[in-house]
């Protein structure tokens, strides 16, 4: 697979992401999901002005990662920390979903809830992103 941001900048349209990913394995699917999701929180205006830093989980450093309590850098349900212009914190994960029809399950949540809530300390937010064509519709 090429690197995320070439398959990214390759796509001309939300339908050449998905088109494309047809074409990944399910772990470059997710991999390039997760970089398609930071690119989106740190440029849309709505969340641009809101969030300082958006890291993917294994970009986030040591000392915030010692001071949030998060576990090692193996997918865990987190995907991405983000923190906001005012030093507060959100949990994040992104789940690109091929099938768009199959509801999420207690279960594909599970890992993500109970860190975000319970593992992990100081999150003001936890957010989830789905696949929805019409939030990322506009990202690309």
């Amino acid at each position: 697979m090429p690197s995320p941001d070439r398959f990214i900048a390759s796509c001309k349209s939300w339908d050449d992401f998905w088109d494309g990913a047809k074409e990944l394995t399910e772990a470059a699917k997710g991999i390039a999901f997760e970089r398609l999701t930071q690119l989106y929180l740190e440029t849309a205006p709505e969340y641009r002005t809101k969030l300082q830093y958006v890291w993917l989980l294994r970009d986030v450093p040591a000392d915030i990662r010692r001071q949030l309590n998060l576990p090692g850098p193996r997918d865990e349900g987190i995907d991405l920390i983000a923190r906001t212009r005012q030093g507060k914190y959100w949990a994040i994960q992104a789940k690109f979903r091929s099938d768009r029809d199959k509801p999420l399950s207690r279960r594909a949540l599970g890992t993500f809830t109970s860190l975000a809530f319970n593992t992990c300390i100081m999150f003001l937010w936890q957010l989830l992103l789905l696949l929805p064509l019409s939030l990322l519709a506009s990202a690309i």
